[in-house]
């Protein structure tokens, strides 16, 4: 998404929504930023790779446009980072909760419809 940056771009323009789930490199505090249940329960924290990858992420115009979504499982070590309770198991749970995929099909579908 960060070969995307030039909000001026047929490229950038074509895409109208992205949905990421369980991202590494996740921004904290970013109104994208939403919990399983759509919250903001995990906003507060960064990825656990934010840092390592010096603090490169997906680029601020992704995060302003409103046309992104970051869902970050309650307790995912990979996407909450090094905080207490967190693990990876929160992180293999994507694909088997109704919560995500809901939230995730809503929002798709209230910018693509």
């Amino acid at each position: 998404m960060n070969y995307f940056n030039d909000t001026t771009s047929a490229a950038y323009n074509a895409i109208r929504a992205v949905v990421l789930i369980g991202d590494p490199v996740k921004k904290a505090n970013e109104i994208a930023d939403v919990d399983e249940n759509g919250g903001d329960s995990t906003r507060s924290t960064d990825g656990i790779y934010y840092e390592l990858q010096n603090n490169e992420t997906i680029s601020t115009p992704w995060y302003s446009s409103g046309k992104l979504l970051d869902i970050c499982y309650s307790g995912d070590l990979v996407c909450n980072g090094l905080v207490l309770g967190a693990s990876i198991i929160p992180h293999l749970l994507y694909q088997y909760s109704s919560s995500v995929q809901n939230e995730g099909a809503r929002w798709l579908e209230s910018h693509l419809g």
